[in-house]
């Protein structure tokens, strides 16, 4: 089944912010080669699982709406304010998806190559030995995997703390 690819006007069934030329073009600049090896199908497929990821770890933390309550994803949005301008109330163009946006969807398919993006968490190991091997982990560790590259590209789109205070005029 051919990818459908989220393009900022609302595409039906959407399942990528980016497409495999887009992702071949991102991955080929980089010289990751790893992704060049792909066929076009398992691509379709990362690209598939790297936008399920970016819907569920960043939906309550995106910055702004969505422009349509019924869109497959979470892009395009409105009232996304450019962070990086000298000029209050520039806003994201709420009919296209942001090239960070479809840059950290490349990032994290090709890392959805080599194994889930989200595994199932297990009990926190505290000292294991095994064959003169050691391994412990500092109480209050992380339990799962932060991928900090791809929250540093999508930073500016996310609410500084998960929530937001809307202050209204009495």
């Amino acid at each position: 089944m051919a990818l459908i690819v989220e393009d900022g006007s609302n595409v039906p069934g959407a399942e990528s912010y980016a497409s495999v030329i887009y992702a071949d073009a991102y991955h080929a600049a980089r010289g990751k080669t790893d992704w060049a090896e792909l066929t076009t199908e398992r691509k379709e497929q990362a690209l598939r699982r790297s936008t399920d990821y970016m819907i569920q770890f960043y939906r309550p933390r995106w910055e702004g709406y969505r422009t349509n309550t019924g869109q497959a994803l979470d892009w395009p949005r409105s009232l996304v304010e450019i962070k990086d301008t000298n000029y209050i109330g520039s806003y994201i163009d709420p009919n296209s998806v942001p090239d960070e946006i479809k840059r950290a969807c490349c990032e994290l398919a090709l890392i959805s190559i080599s194994g889930s993006l989200a595994p199932n968490i297990e009990r926190e190991t505290a000292s294991e030995s095994i064959d003169g091997i050691s391994v412990s982990y500092f109480q209050g560790s992380r339990q799962y995997t932060a991928y900090r590259a791809i929250d540093m590209i999508l930073k500016p789109f996310l609410r500084h703390d998960g929530t937001r205070l809307e202050v209204v005029r009495a």
